[in-house]
């Protein structure tokens, strides 16, 4: 199947799994007014897909009924028309006359439409809108299978091992490295070794969070939700990297573990990874998040603090170990400036200003990378 094909299918399966929420959560005429758009949508871009797949020509402007009855005129499609041109009428009337609708027709709409779509889908590309999976959308196979499995859960009525895989897989590909590179820099800041950090979770920022979800097109309440609803990953030391977990009292329940917050959970996460891996951040871009250098003093200099006040001082041909962030590929970056700022590391980390004519500085080394989503195992 061309990706453009697939692409529409799969917005026309997001369109119709949009208006089973809408109709679920809510009965309200906005609501169900939603529930027609959508449905609408999912249709027109199924329709569309059928179109470019029989070699139908479609001209820009025509409208869903058009094509409709163009491949009505050309046998690709069988009954169903009374139920589109009620549905067509529906949405006329919401969306160019705000007018509300009858909410049991919209209701009785959804299973006959659905069917409608899977027949036609199943007719004309082999597999049915219903079969076709949102994972398709995850470029990384290794991750697509993980999702896979976790659909086929869910398809299985095993809600509640479904999301707690879900919580699982985002800890795993989108958490746990910060945790990682974060031991490595208490290893070498606070003295502590990768056993003594225990019982150790994602500590994330949540206004970067919800930032990162409205750069990428997400709601970022429905991440709140998500983690409502999934219990809480980390290491129970960073040493044997023992996968633990931490579950809301609250939240945490069998009223919880239902298919319509299994799904949820699970196009929440397949939205994330996908939006995710389209964003600036990709496969081949690495942020460097910590390194060291060894520092040799050329003369006898004094490291100072912020107000020039002696935080110690240092012998000529004297070596310490440093962070020098203003310092790459052997160069100094803070160009103009005297001195620079480094953290150096003894029985205890210390920070200050070094003058830079005093000092001489090794290669990198200790480099600690935030890698992609996709570049992780």
């Amino acid at each position: 199947m061309q990706q453009h094909i697939l692409h529409r299918l799969l917005l026309a399966k997001w369109f119709f799994q949009d208006a089973d929420r809408a109709a679920r959560t809510s009965s309200n005429d906005l609501a169900l007014s939603r529930v027609v758009v959508h449905l609408h949508d999912a249709l027109d871009n199924l329709l569309g897909a059928v179109a470019t797949e029989r070699h139908l020509l479609v001209k820009p402007r025509d409208t869903m009924m058009e094509v409709f009855s163009s491949l009505v005129k050309g046998g690709h499609v069988g009954i169903g028309g009374s139920e589109i041109e009620q549905l067509n009428g529906m949405r006329n009337a919401v969306k160019h006359h705000g007018l509300p609708q009858n909410a049991g027709a919209i209701l009785a709409l959804i299973p006959v439409l659905r069917r409608f779509a899977n027949d036609v889908a199943v007719d004309t590309f082999g597999v049915s809108i219903d079969a076709i999976s949102l994972t398709e959308l995850i470029e990384d196979t290794s991750t697509r299978s993980e999702l896979d499995a976790v659909d086929t859960l869910i398809r299985g009525g095993e809600f509640k091992t479904a999301m707690e895989q879900l919580g699982l897989l985002r800890f795993r590909h989108l958490q746990s490295h910060g945790l990682e590179v974060a031991a490595i820099i208490a290893k070498h800041t606070r003295k502590l070794s990768l056993d003594q950090q225990i019982h150790v979770f994602p500590n994330e920022d949540r206004a970067h969070l919800r930032l990162e979800c409205l750069e990428l097109g997400l709601d970022p309440d429905e991440l709140t939700r998500f983690e409502w609803l999934t219990p809480e990953y980390g290491y129970e030391d960073m040493q044997s990297k023992r996968v633990i977990s931490k579950k809301a009292s609250s939240f945490w329940h069998h009223r919880n573990w239902s298919y319509e917050n299994a799904t949820f959970c699970f196009t929440l996460l397949v939205n994330y990874i996908a939006a995710k891996q389209r964003s600036p951040y990709t496969s081949t871009v690495l942020r460097r998040d910590f390194k060291r250098n060894e520092m040799t003093f050329l003369c006898a200099s004094d490291l100072t603090s912020y107000n020039g006040d002696v935080v110690r001082s240092f012998a000529p041909d004297e070596r310490v170990t440093c962070w020098a962030a203003d310092f790459v590929d052997g160069e100094w970056q803070n160009i103009g400036q005297a001195t620079a700022r480094v953290r150096i590391y003894d029985s205890e980390p210390i920070d200050g200003y070094i003058l830079k004519s005093a000092v001489t500085l090794g290669p990198d080394f200790d480099e600690t990378f935030d890698q992609p989503f996709l570049d992780r195992s």
